[in-house]
């Protein structure tokens, strides 16, 4: 084998391996990272009745936002049978059920959790707009939870979702 045809396979043999480094890289950092920094997930109630009027929670331990996203989840004892067009879940005679809710800061301010998520069906979510999520300071921690419901609705599990987009 000449030294230009030793060249050219080490070349190829280089390349492939770079490619196949690389693809793997692609495929298990986010593997491991999903390992290292799991979604943070804490249950701020179990079953409850999610009134009318604005009911306030005491969270302990206190919330705060470490990643891109943060959601409250609302997980309604009942499954929903339909979903309006603003994620707003509906009875089965039609009427829209509205969820609210707000955090309330360590520094007293209410940070209201405007935006809907969530299937509609199974869980319903609420989330900071755009402008409040850009304007929370990291060093923001969260002591209580205000939430409600038009009308009253009963559900399992009231829950906070910290996570990345990666994360999934």
């Amino acid at each position: 084998m000449t030294s230009r045809q030793t060249i050219a396979v080490v070349g190829v043999a280089l390349t492939v391996s770079f490619l196949l480094l690389g693809l793997t890289g692609f495929y298990v950092a986010p593997l491991i990272y999903r390992i290292l920094r799991p979604r943070y997930e804490v249950q701020v109630t179990g079953p409850i009745v999610v009134p009318e009027q604005w009911l306030e929670i005491v969270l302990n331990p206190r919330l705060k936002q470490d990643r891109q996203r943060q959601y409250i989840v609302f997980v309604p004892a009942d499954r929903f049978l339909n979903q309006g067009p603003t994620h707003e879940p509906r009875l089965e005679d039609g009427t829209f059920v509205n969820f609210e809710a707000q955090l309330v800061g360590d520094d007293g301010k209410i940070y209201p959790l405007s935006d809907p998520g969530g299937d509609g069906y199974t869980e319903i979510a609420r989330t900071f707009d755009v402008k409040t999520s850009e304007s929370l300071s990291p060093k923001t921690s969260f002591t209580r939870l205000r939430v409600r419901a038009s009308p009253p609705v009963r559900c399992s599990q009231i829950v906070w979702l910290d996570f990345d987009w990666r994360d999934f």
